[in-house]
Formats: structure tokens, C-alpha cells, sequence
């Protein structure tokens, strides 16, 4: 039977092996083989994990055999599960932060898939490859709960890993600067031949009155690039708190994708933080539009006593 612990612990395995050849070997004596093979496996694992973390049956493939095998049935032989690339994809329906990612992700197992079968070459884009793995990393390992100290087999290895992601993540931000730097170039270029009154009566018009896309959410926030009303979408999730014996509902988003009709500005994942800074939710959100409560017989620990005492005879 697969558990998701058992995956999480391969995956930290090879995890650790890709870290350690990549972050602590000097770059001539760094073969992006065996890291290419190593992160992509451990990418692999981890995905699984945080899936059959919430059904084991997601882990099937569209067939019967699959299903039964990974209820428990007995079945001639052991069946297939899904590959790499729909684990990441089907993970990506959960965590719209990990969606970003996924085309990035998807290129790291073709490259292990090309080293393994091909005896690939080193392709030129495998460092920001890795490093969007180490950001993988860190969505899963955050969404199954793990300790990544713990994963990373101590704080030696992790103070190196956190490293590594502050200067992607400072990357990013120099990324997102030249972005609404050019977008801002891009909304002169395209108004400068009209008056003051016709430009603002054109970018108006420019916005839409609904979102050009679909998301769990989504809502309008100021353009950093030109200050028009650009579309935000997010992704929603939900927890639930026992307070003075009701249940209130408390909202987590995750920053999916900004559109800005009028410059063109276009960001997704972490591009947005990094443009548009603490995101807060609009007076109208309601989160328990988006999950209903559980039933107090589904807390863990809790008895019809904590929700309404009475005096014991």
C-alpha cells in the first residue's frame, strides 16, 4: 500500500543528494546528471506524497485495475500509477502557488528523462530549473506538514537551501521591476498622441468589468505600472476555528495571476508578491462562500461538552 510518508522520505532522500551535489561542490566538479536525475526524482516523489496525502486514488491511472490496486484489492498485477508530468499537473489544481511552477517543473523531468534515456546535454536554463525545484520543494514540503529541517536531514544543509532561494527570490523581484518598467514604457508609447481627457476615457475603456480569466477568486487592485484597475486572481483555502462555541472561518489566498488589460503588465506566482506587496482582500470576500462548516462530530478532540456545557448530575 503507498503511503505518503513513505514517499516523503524518498523524496527527502534523493532531495538531499541533488542539494548536496549542486550547492556544496564546486561548479567543475558538479555533473547536472546526477542532480538533474536526483531533483527531478525527489520532485516526483514529494508530488505523490501531497496527493495521496488528500486520496491515494489520485495517484491512479484511468483505469480499473489502478483504482482497486491502490484501495487495497488484490489484484494479477501491480498497476501503473500516474506519471511525473500528471502528478505535477493534477497537484497543480490544489496549490495554485505549485501551478506556476509547473511548466518549469515539467521541464526538469524531461531533462532527467533525457539524461536517463538519451544521454542528454546540459540545457542552458537547468540552474533556474533547480531553483524552481527548491521552491517546489518548499510548497510541498509546507502542504504535507513536514519539518524541513527535518527534510533536508539538518540545518546545515537548510541555511544553504534558504540561501539559495533568497537570491532567486531577489531575482524575481529585479524581474518584476523591468516588467512594470516596460509595461510603463509600453502605455506611453501607446497614448502619447492623445490629450489627457482622451487618454483617460481610452484606459478606462481598456478594463474590462469582469476577469479575462478564471481563478477561485478574483478582484481588482491597482496597476503598479500605470495605476489603472488590473484583475487579480487567487486561490482560496479555508480553515475552520471553534471560538466561544461557534465555528468562524479563516482565508488563505495564494496569488495565482495578475492581468493589467491597459499597459499589459502580466505577472503569476511569487511575481505577484514581489509587485504588489501584502495583498488584502476586499470588504465584500466572504470566506464561508467558499467552504461550508465541518461538523462538530469531525473535530478531533472535541466533545458536545465543549460546545454546550452543562452541569454534570
Amino acid at each position: 500500500m503507498i503511503s505518503p510518508e513513505d514517499l516523503t522520505e524518498n523524496g527527502a532522500l534523493f532531495g538531499r543528494a541533488a542539494a548536496e551535489s549542486f550547492l556544496l561542490e564546486d561548479i567543475g566538479d558538479r555533473d547536472w546528471r546526477f542532480v538533474a536525475v536526483f531533483a527531478a526524482t525527489s520532485l516526483e516523489q514529494l508530488t505523490k506524497a501531497a496527493l495521496a496525502a488528500r486520496n491515494v486514488l489520485l495517484l491512479a491511472e484511468n483505469n480499473d485495475r489502478s483504482l482497486l490496486w491502490l484501495a487495497g484489492a488484490t489484484v494479477k498485477r501491480r498497476a501503473r500509477t500516474i506519471s511525473a508530468f500528471t502528478a505535477i499537473s493534477r497537484y497543480s489544481a490544489f496549490n495554485h502557488r505549485f501551478r506556476s511552477l509547473s511548466d518549469a517543473l515539467g521541464s526538469l523531468i524531461d531533462y532527467r528523462n533525457g539524461v536517463v534515456h538519451l544521454a542528454a546535454e546540459q540545457p542552458e536554463d537547468f540552474v533556474r530549473l533547480f531553483d524552481e525545484y527548491l521552491r517546489a520543494v518548499e510548497l510541498l514540503v509546507e502542504d504535507l506538514g513536514e519539518d524541513e529541517e527535518r527534510f533536508w536531514g539538518g540545518p546545515e544543509l537548510l541555511v544553504v537551501v534558504q540561501g539559495r532561494r533568497s537570491k532567486r527570490a531577489r531575482t524575481i523581484e529585479e524581474d518584476v521591476a523591468r516588467q512594470v518598467a516596460t509595461a510603463t514604457a509600453r502605455l506611453q508609447a501607446r497614448y502619447q498622441h492623445l490629450s489627457p481627457d482622451e487618454r483617460e476615457a481610452a484606459m478606462l475603456a481598456a478594463v474590462p468589468p469582469r476577469a479575462p480569466f478564471y481563478e477561485d477568486y478574483t478582484f481588482q487592485v491597482e496597476c503598479p505600472a500605470c495605476g489603472s484597475d488590473g484583475w487579480l486572481g487567487v486561490g482560496i483555502d479555508v480553515d475552520w476555528e471553534l471560538d466561544d462555541g461557534e465555528m468562524v472561518p479563516y482565508a488563505y489566498t495564494s496569488p495565482a495571476l495578475y492581468q493589467c488589460t491597459v499597459c499589459g503588465l502580466a505577472l503569476v506566482g511569487d511575481e505577484i508578491e514581489a509587485a504588489l506587496g501584502d495583498i488584502e482582500l476586499p470588504d465584500e470576500f466572504h470566506a464561508s462562500d467558499f467552504s461550508a462548516p465541518p461538523s462538530y462530530d469531525d473535530i478531533p478532540g472535541l466533545s458536545m461538552e465543549d460546545v454546550h456545557p452543562y452541569p454534570r448530575p
